[in-house]
């Protein structure tokens, strides 16, 4: 008999890493007036519509090439293995 793969496993580990290492993985930077405003001020208020959902289609793509560069060492897997490799993910942001 032989056992034919599909990849589940594969598919649920790099879910895995995707979920557990998301914080690192999510590229989203505050600007370095908004940083030295901290700095100095020791408080600061993000606008989350100007500063994040309005680049959510920005940070969702460098977050998916992050993802893919990532696979190799989640997986113990060759890079090789994921040159035609691609990645997305669609998580919808509502008001």
């Amino acid at each position: 008999m032989r056992t034919q793969h599909t990849g589940k496993t594969y598919v649920t580990y790099a879910t895995y890493a995707l979920l557990a290492k998301w914080r690192g993985l999510v590229e989203w930077t505050i600007p370095n007036t908004d940083m030295r405003s901290l700095h100095e001020n020791g408080v600061l208020k993000v606008n989350l519509q100007d500063n994040f959902v309005a680049h959510w289609d920005e940070i969702r793509k460098k977050t998916s090439e992050k993802w893919k560069a990532y696979l190799p060492f989640a997986l113990a897997t060759p890079e090789q293995r994921f040159v035609d490799t691609t990645l997305s993910f669609e998580i919808p942001l509502t008001d």
